[in-house]
């Protein structure tokens, strides 16, 4: 199991087109292959640093001697794995459900939990993925994706400066995560 010390790190699948399709995001604190850690098995995705990353470095046969002295560390990873299960399903109910409005005002939320400074001007990221990247978050194309980012920044929810992305006003984003709820 990898812990991140530092950085950022995509989570992603990639199709036999080399359509990519990006998980999650992983910053400082956050860890990933853990599944492999539990069951032995092979990775079920590609981790992939989008910046300088430190990382620490867990296997598993120390693991299980952890958990042989500190039963609560099991505890700990399953109440862990149990909320990112929970965000896979949200992830897949977005996916499925959302229209791309709603795809793209999802993507931005959720980046603005992970990374988002809040500012006097707004709740500012400072996004290391590309816009393809974001595009592939949200799952549509490039193209979409930007005129949707237009589109929101035009209704006045958000203002974009190169990598940077500021939402000026998030009720219009959770609004349109709202709407494509039902």
């Amino acid at each position: 199991m990898i812990i991140l010390k530092s950085g950022l790190v995509k989570i992603s699948l990639v199709d036999s087109n080399d359509h990519e399709f990006i998980i999650k995001t992983l910053s400082e604190s956050d860890f990933f292959g853990e599944m492999s850690l539990l069951d032995g098995g092979r990775r079920s995705a590609s981790a992939i640093a989008v910046e300088d990353t430190r990382v620490l470095i867990l296997y598993r046969d120390d693991f299980v001697r952890l958990i042989k002295k500190n039963p609560g560390v099991a505890l700990h990873l399953l109440t862990a794995l149990t909320h990112r299960l929970r965000l896979t399903t949200d992830n897949i109910s977005n996916l499925t459900f959302f229209d791309a409005y709603g795809k793209v005002a999802r993507c931005l939320l959720d980046l603005a939990d992970k990374i988002g400074r809040k500012k006097e001007e707004g709740i500012v990221l400072d996004v290391k993925l590309s816009r393809q990247e974001l595009a592939n978050m949200a799952g549509l194309t490039r193209e979409t994706f930007a005129r949707i980012l237009k589109e929101f920044q035009v209704r006045g929810c958000l203002v974009t400066r190169g990598k940077q992305i500021i939402i000026v006003d998030k009720k219009i984003l959770t609004n349109e995560v709202r709407l494509n709820m039902g």
